[in-house]
């Protein structure tokens, strides 16, 4: 009797797709000025920073309707009120003592605006550094999408940073969503915000052929992901736990005689997946308990 079986319901549980809120960036032609539309939810949203006061005429959102805003300051490892106007604010005065470079960080950081309504936004503000003009510290960094970033992953602009965790905000959920760096290539959606986990301080930016080239890639493996499961693989009569991305999902009960059994693919790149199985299809087992088959 093999217990080791796999059942056509399997899906990957790290999703490979994300909804970003709708969000653009385009040039107003006046100067150097951008003109940025976002699709906002009632509650809290992470948007490119911007000055109230520039919310244009025509934008469903109105001044009255953002509550506070507020950004995250790295080396600080803080929120401040974003009070751009006000220099004597505990924000501006940081601000004023701050390098070019570093307000390269402010002028590219998203920023957090509670609103009291769902609803497109649209402002104007100044022009946007190059992201690979921007300084990341050890720890939490707070980033807009770029239109140079569309259709690329995050190991694509990842430059010289060791990535540890990455996620970004769901405004309809109000919660975090784990990103998956391997496969997922930012939307077309510029303006929205994203946050990353440095291991150091280093600087974002494409990969290139130009320089000292060293070795070909290495052959394969076929483990190349970091994904580890405690019971070996699709155990359905042990409950086991996975463990991916910093994530870790534990096999449960669906209902009281189909298992949530979590395992590796070994075969694509080491991935998580997820499979459900109804325990009365394999012999000797009939029902579900504390995560596994009976």
């Amino acid at each position: 009797m093999n217990k080791k079986l796999l059942i056509l319901t399997s899906l990957i549980f790290i999703l490979g797709s994300f909804v970003f809120v709708n969000a653009s960036i385009t040039s107003s032609g006046v100067g150097v000025e951008k003109s940025v539309e976002i699709n906002i939810q009632k509650g809290w949203n992470l948007v490119l920073g911007f000055d109230t006061d520039l919310i244009a005429a025509d934008s469903g959102i109105e001044k009255e309707d953002i509550l506070i805003s507020y950004i995250y300051i790295p080396d600080k490892n803080k929120y401040m009120v974003y009070d751009v106007d006000n220099s004597n604010s505990e924000f501006g005065k940081y601000v004023s003592t701050l390098s070019n470079d570093e307000i390269k960080y402010i002028e590219m950081s998203p920023i957090w605006i509670y609103s009291e309504e769902s609803g497109s936004i649209k402002y104007n503000r100044g022009e946007l550094s190059d992201y690979s003009d921007v300084t990341l510290k050890t720890g939490w960094n707070f980033i807009t999408i770029t239109p140079e970033m569309t259709g690329k992953t995050i190991n694509e602009i990842k430059g010289t940073c060791n990535i540890e965790k990455n996620y970004w905000w769901s405004p309809n959920e109000q919660s975090w969503e784990l990103w998956n760096d391997q496969i997922f290539r930012f939307p077309e959606n510029a303006g929205s915000g994203f946050i990353l986990k440095v291991s150091s301080d280093c600087t974002l930016g494409t990969s290139s052929t130009s320089g000292t080239i060293t070795a070909p890639p290495a052959m394969p493996t076929g483990n190349s992901g970091n994904c580890t499961d405690t019971d070996g693989g699709t155990v359905i009569d042990t409950k086991g736990s996975v463990t991916y991305n910093g994530e870790t999902k534990e096999d449960n009960c669906a209902d009281s005689t189909s298992v949530i059994e979590y395992d590796c693919d070994w075969d694509n790149g080491n991935i998580a997946r997820v499979n459900t199985f109804d325990c009365s299809d394999v012999e000797g087992f009939s029902s579900c308990q504390n995560g596994r088959c009976i």
